[in-house]
């Protein structure tokens, strides 16, 4: 995967590393999407301020959504192939989406953003968008490291306005529990750890 040319700005607020952990999660989000699944559509939900992952990747069709996206990031991506939706899926977390038509759906460092009672209903929704055999793609940082970020965030090194927001940091086995009790069968689940252990990922096919 190659990173398309993009802002370096791709989050709220100002971090140093903000774009090369961002670039992290979209080639770990690549190499976990089949080629199979590629000629169909790619949901990405919570983008960015920029859509650094959908602006790499090779799908048929891209859309993004996230409640940062305004018209001058639209007016950017004219001519790039990609759709992103201004869209608050905390606030509105039914997806304005029809059911059955998305090959994958990803959620990258997202779900801490968000209250889990909301998380719930998001990851029903996203089963219901995704097609039979769809892929749903999700990373969030590990529960221990909860002061590391605080203390990068005062640093600046991360944003300090994208931490602040954190709501609930998850273990793997909370991450597998949310997946099971949306109605993913534990067989179609994998998951893993990334950067030094500090990340969580985890995949469920429908």
């Amino acid at each position: 995967m190659r990173i398309a040319n993009t802002p370096n700005q791709v989050t709220r607020g100002y971090g140093a590393c903000e774009r090369f952990l961002a670039t992290r999660r979209a080639h770990l989000a690549d190499k976990l999407i089949p080629s199979e699944l590629r000629e169909g559509l790619l949901i990405d939900i919570g983008c960015g301020a920029w859509p650094l992952f959908l602006c790499s990747a090779k799908f048929h069709k891209r859309i993004g959504i996230d409640k940062t996206i305004d018209k001058h990031t639209r007016s950017q991506l004219q001519g790039m192939d990609v759709t992103v939706i201004p869209y608050d899926a905390e606030r509105y977390p039914s997806l304005p989406f029809a059911s059955d038509v998305a090959s994958a759906i990803t959620l990258l460092a997202v779900m801490e953003h968000m209250e889990k009672s909301t998380i719930g209903v998001l990851f029903l929704e996203i089963k219901r968008v995704l097609k039979k055999g769809g892929l749903f793609i999700v990373t969030t940082p590990a529960a221990w490291t909860r002061p590391i970020l605080t203390t990068l965030s005062k640093m600046r090194l991360v944003s300090p306005a994208e931490i602040a927001e954190h709501k609930h940091y998850y273990t793997k086995k909370e991450l597998h529990e949310v997946l099971l009790n949306t109605g993913y069968e534990k067989r179609n689940i994998q998951s893993g750890v990334f950067e030094l252990g500090c990340n969580l990922w985890a995949t469920a096919r429908k």
